[in-house]
């Protein structure tokens, strides 16, 4: 886990899993509530700092392949189409990606089924 502070609050984190050759963002998450333009833009930078930190670790350990995961820039939702921009401001390539879930919960299949998700 990478997070990032700013004035004693945590403004920004990101969950990163590895395999030792492979690492990929599996959570990126940041504050929602920024009062001000300033906060946003700190909350902006603070975002960037963490992916590059995690890129650096990525490289320092010699992983083959950095994945800040799934993109969606066509979406109708806008926090998706602006969630691609951000990652695609990083550069790098698209990839085809298929995710495969088994779920046994009735619970978390129903909270997959409210979040969106299909054939769950």
């Amino acid at each position: 886990m990478i997070a990032a502070y700013h004035e004693g609050e945590m403004v920004a984190g990101g969950i990163f899993v590895s395999n030792g050759v492979y690492i990929r963002a599996l959570i990126l998450a940041s504050l929602h509530q920024s009062k001000t333009s300033r906060d946003r833009e700190i909350i902006g930078q603070a975002n960037r700092m963490l992916i590059w930190h995690a890129i650096k670790y990525a490289k320092e350990t010699k992983h083959k392949l950095f994945d800040l995961g799934g993109i969606s820039p066509s979406s109708d939702k806008k926090h998706m189409r602006t969630l691609a921009e951000f990652k695609e401001a990083f550069g790098g390539e698209h990839k085809e990606c298929y995710y495969y879930f088994k779920i046994y919960s009735p619970i978390i299949k129903w909270w997959m089924r409210f979040r969106g998700f299909t054939n769950v």
